[in-house]
């Protein structure tokens, strides 16, 4: 049986094993022999090699149905983590007109008081805030207004 190259060019694969494992074409113009005297091994290996890309391309794809799964799942995680974010922003926001109103006390019966140079720029800023400003935005968040946000404060 003619090797790759010979049998594609339609060339006669002549073989001296004495002198190499190539044909005698090939070694002429400097390629690669696949000739072989069993032709029955060259197809035995590539239906192992067939078999192998085979069983490789299976791992790849249980792989991929792992890292899809852990991505759905994460991907909910990080909705719910989002969702419960504006309800404790929305909820705190409705407090604070709550407290807003009913003037500037907490539920508690302890005074509404930010003090301190280490406190945060959003404090600062609520603080800098007109009342009638900071009104209206804590009622503009109790009313579910979705431009407001932890991170608009800042």
């Amino acid at each position: 049986m003619p090797c790759s190259s010979c049998h594609q060019h339609n060339r006669s694969c002549i073989v001296d094993r004495s002198k190499s494992l190539s044909c005698s074409e090939c070694i002429r113009r400097k390629v690669a022999c696949d000739v072989s005297v069993d032709p029955d091994s060259r197809f035995d290996k590539e239906v192992e090699k067939s078999r192998q890309l085979e069983e490789e391309e299976e791992n790849l794809m249980r792989e991929i149905a792992v890292l899809h799964n852990r991505l759905i799942r994460t991907h909910e995680q990080k909705r719910h983590s989002l969702r419960r974010q504006k309800e404790y922003f929305d909820r705190g926001m409705a407090d604070l007109a709550e407290e807003m109103n009913s003037g500037s006390e907490l539920s508690n019966g302890d005074v509404f008081v930010v003090e301190g140079s280490g406190e945060p720029d959003w404090v600062q800023e609520l603080n800098a805030m007109s009342p009638g400003s900071l009104e209206q935005l804590a009622v503009s968040v109790s009313q579910g207004s979705d431009g407001a946000n932890p991170q608009s404060l800042s």
